[in-house]
C-alpha cells in the first residue's frame, strides 16, 4: 500500500478500537443491569440459577447481535464509499471474500 493507504488502514483500525471498546462497555452494562435487577437474594435454588443464566445468555446474545449488526453496517458503508470512489475513476474493484477468513492475513492486521 501507499503511505496514504497505510494511513487509511491505521485510521480505520483506530476507529475499530473505539467501536470495540464501546461494544464491550455495552456488554458490561448488560451484566451490571442484569445483576442489579435479578440478583437480589443471598440464596437461590439450582433451577433459579439456571433460569438466570439462560436469561443472561439471551440478553447478552441480543446485545451482541445488535452490536455486530452495527459493525457490519459500518463496514458496508466504508466498502460502498470505496467502490463509489473507484467507479468514479473507472476502476473495477473485486472483493475476494475468501480473504476475510484467512487467519494469516487477519493476524497481520492485528
Amino acid at each position: 500500500l501507499s503511505p496514504h493507504g497505510e494511513d487509511q488502514v491505521t485510521n480505520y483500525l483506530k476507529f475499530g478500537r473505539v467501536q470495540r471498546d464501546t461494544i464491550l462497555k455495552e456488554l458490561d452494562h448488560v451484566f451490571v443491569d442484569f445483576k442489579e435487577s435479578r440478583v437480589l437474594e443471598n440464596t437461590y435454588s439450582a433451577d433459579e440459577v439456571q433460569k438466570m443464566f439462560e436469561d443472561l445468555r439471551i440478553l447478552a446474545r441480543s446485545s451482541f447481535s445488535t452490536e455486530l449488526r452495527g459493525v457490519t453496517n459500518t463496514v458496508v458503508v466504508m466498502l460502498r464509499s470505496l467502490l463509489i470512489q473507484a467507479d468514479k475513476q473507472y476502476v473495477t474493484v473485486d472483493v475476494d471474500a475468501s480473504m476475510l477468513d484467512d487467519q494469516k492475513l487477519l493476524e497481520e492486521v492485528a
